[in-house]
């Protein structure tokens, strides 16, 4: 139902752009579902940084 809300909601969006682009600096919001959703952005951003950090080792690796 989620996405089905979403889906409809970036269709509108769109649609309004067309008819008034003048009113559109850059694009419209990204309406993508999230199957995950932090509450404590801190620790979001922690978590992201180990992500990035494991897959430049992950790289460093197979290069070497």
């Amino acid at each position: 139902m989620d996405q089905e809300v979403l889906r409809k909601r970036k269709e509108v969006y769109e649609k309004a752009k067309e008819r008034h682009p003048e009113r559109w600096a850059k694009g419209t919001r990204a309406w993508s579902f999230l199957e995950e959703e932090w509450l404590n952005p801190r620790q979001e951003a922690e978590t992201k940084k180990r992500r990035k950090s494991r897959k430049i080792k992950r790289k460093e690796n197979r290069v070497g």
